[in-house]
């Protein structure tokens, strides 16, 4: 399948927009949806986290890939309360992930024993392009083809996010819903007090 092609269309179709079929095209220029009472909320260490990530990448002008998990304690709310970044070498315009990150993510599909576990697969942009502060059409793809390949995540067990961090704009997280294949934003994100 060409995942690009299909969330190419899928966000043509459901936003009526028209993109470049190019992985770093930016997603800009849409509103999408917001999921219904749609909440993220950090515990404060990963919050933290974060916010050096945010630094880092404006710093070193690299993207850096991480994973957060966490539960869904209410329909469309997720609370956060880990996180692991990848020690893949960074680079200026892609997040790679490490083979010890990705074993940590396939020991915790595999562990999944009760339901509800939530992942969020996230990098960061640094401020290098007027663009920095969109996800990508590639982004996206890379959503949709871990949600319909990684069976766990087709299942209300398992959810997949997409987030992605700047150094100067909010927290973004997209979700690709593989019930109807449309894209969806979150309406509240905050930190735990």
């Amino acid at each position: 399948m060409d995942y690009l092609a299909f969330a190419l269309s899928s966000l043509e179709e459901h936003y009526h927009h028209t993109f470049v079929k190019d992985v770093s095209t930016p997603i800009e220029g849409v509103s999408l949806d917001a999921l219904k009472t749609s909440r993220i909320v950090f515990q404060k260490e990963v919050w933290e986290r974060l916010q050096n990530i945010a630094l880092t990448t404006q710093v070193d002008e690299k993207e850096i890939g991480f994973l957060l998990y966490g539960k869904e304690f209410l329909p469309n709310q997720v609370y956060f309360f880990d996180i692991v970044l990848s020690d893949a070498p960074l680079k200026s315009i892609v997040a790679e992930f490490d083979p010890v990150t990705c074993q940590e993510l396939q020991n915790v599909i595999e562990r999944n024993l009760d339901a509800r576990t939530v992942v969020a697969h996230g990098h960061s942009h640094p401020k290098i392009s007027e663009k920095y502060s969109f996800f990508s059409l590639g982004d996206f793809a890379s959503y949709v083809e871990l949600t319909k390949t990684v069976p766990d995540f087709q299942s209300k067990d398992m959810q997949l996010v997409g987030c992605l961090v700047t150094p100067d704009t909010p927290i973004q997280f997209a979700y690709f819903s593989p019930a109807d294949d449309k894209f969806y934003c979150f309406q509240t994100i905050e930190v735990e007090s």
